[in-house]
């Protein structure tokens, strides 16, 4: 848990790279980035680092907008896990499908497959031969 003059100096640090300062941008980068990382990476596992990057875009983008620095990890936090969420989602959507495991076309395990799938279906299921 942070002390007070921990919370007074992240106070300043935010305050001062509210207003432009560069090096207080650079010593609150570095004061975030292990946070950020330790959010981002369960939730977006393998792009964890790439969700902290977003996550850390978005917070000094936004950062003029904080009107309470003694509310920055709670902010900082709420900005970490969408971001890891959209980034987690982003890369489900990218990543193909192993289809290697599939019978191709012809091969008689596929046949035997799709056999087993219909003698398994309700005569009754919707839109079937016996529906009304």
């Amino acid at each position: 848990m942070p002390d007070e003059r921990s919370d007074d100096r992240t106070a300043r640090l935010v305050r001062a790279a509210q207003r432009g300062d560069t090096l207080a941008m650079a010593e609150l980068l570095d004061l975030l980035a292990p946070y950020v990382g330790r959010i981002c990476g369960p939730i977006a596992l393998g792009q964890g680092a790439d969700a902290a990057q977003e996550t850390l875009v978005a917070v000094f983008k936004s950062l003029r907008t904080l009107k309470d620095p003694a509310a920055l990890h709670g902010w900082v936090r709420a900005i970490a896990v969408r971001e890891a969420i959209r980034t987690a989602h982003r890369a489900a959507r990218t990543v193909p499908a192993d289809l290697s495991a599939l019978p191709a076309r012809g091969d008689p395990q596929l046949s035997a497959d799709i056999r087993d799938v219909l003698d398994r279906l309700s005569p009754r299921a919707p839109g079937g031969a016996d529906a009304a």
